[in-house]
């Protein structure tokens, strides 16, 4: 599987084995990096020195950063302990250079940070298992033979 990401100021991005690669985006130059193919967690750990923050990625198995992602605010946590709220995406953000298209990024992927757009260490997490809302839960119902009919569904549910 591989992904093509950025950051606006840089950071790292970890695969739920803890595989773990170094993003250094200067100007929101185009990162890639091949990930295990059956990597079904990402996690990227940013930081923003000045101004709005950024992410913006687009991955091989068609998952792209959008509003399904959960991000959470560490700007405050200065412990190992800190307790860390996660919260869906702020999605969509234009800041300077953010209107540009990135090549080699899907032109689906938005940008995604926290609300607090200058917070200054975000991370943003991705479990590649779970569709996302867009894609809707799928339901699966099934009957019985005979002349009464008793209907099983099954509805799944998403924690977020």
């Amino acid at each position: 599987m591989t992904v093509n990401i950025t950051i606006d100021d840089g950071g790292r991005l970890i695969t739920g084995s803890g595989e773990e690669r170094i993003i250094l985006c200067h100007d929101l130059v185009l990162e890639q990096f091949t990930l295990p193919a059956n990597t079904k967690v990402v996690t990227v750990k940013a930081h923003n020195s000045h101004g709005m923050g950024g992410i913006l990625a687009s991955f091989s198995n068609n998952v792209v950063t959008d509003g399904s992602w959960q991000c959470a605010d560490l700007s405050r946590c200065k412990t190992k302990d800190c307790h860390v709220k996660w919260e869906l995406a702020a999605a969509g953000r234009l800041e300077r250079n953010f209107d540009r298209e990135i090549p080699g990024i899907k032109q689906s992927a938005l940008w995604i940070w926290v609300q607090n757009q200058t917070a200054e260490r975000v991370w943003c997490r991705k479990n590649f298992a779970t569709p996302s809302p867009t894609q809707g839960p799928t339901t699966s119902c099934s009957a019985s033979k005979g002349t009464t009919y008793l209907y099983v569904c099954f509805f799944p549910t998403q924690k977020i």
